[in-house]
């Protein structure tokens, strides 16, 4: 439940790890009749899932494919901290550990954005909370819940970093 109205107004990602079964089925664009009870609390919230093993790796190609960073970021501090998080991006991909646990962790995404209102955030996340053991699992860290809201402050989720590749400056 929202913990406040102020909490209304700021946006959340909302993250969850699947099982391995259907995160799997998931990524392998699978669509499995037990994946039903899932399918719903998405179609309900008009939401998709981003798995965030592709996403990082998304974000790596285009990273790559950068030749002059100054064309894409308007300032050495920014561009900075887009370096940081490539490098953080990069190690998480390169780690089994990680890899294996961002291969269940997704995020909702809706039309092109993840954001969502502290209250629309906490209704989705009851809604996959009360799917059960069966489709959400554990994360890496016992203490995390398995269905989570993050603060996202210009709607990224990074406290340093945005992850995500602008449209070339123009000027």
């Amino acid at each position: 439940m929202v913990s406040s109205m102020q909490e209304q107004d700021k946006t959340f990602e909302v993250r969850f790890y699947l099982t391995r079964r259907f995160a799997d089925a998931v990524r392998q664009g699978r669509d499995i009749p037990s994946m039903k009870p899932l399918k719903a609390v998405l179609e309900k919230h008009g939401v998709t899932l981003q798995n965030q093993l592709d996403e990082f790796q998304d974000h790596l190609k285009k990273w790559q494919e950068i030749q002059n960073w100054a064309d894409y970021y308007p300032d050495e501090q920014t561009i900075a901290n887009e370096h940081k998080f490539e490098k953080f991006t990069l190690n998480a991909v390169l780690d089994d550990r990680k890899r294996e646990y961002l291969s269940r962790e997704f995020s909702l995404v809706k039309g092109d954005k993840t954001p969502f209102s502290g209250l629309n955030a906490d209704g989705v996340v009851a809604d996959l909370e009360a799917l059960g053991p069966k489709f959400i699992g554990t994360g890496p860290r016992m203490k995390e819940p398995k269905t989570r809201k993050i603060y996202s402050d210009n709607g990224g989720p990074h406290a340093y970093a945005t992850g995500i590749i602008p449209e070339k400056k123009i000027g």
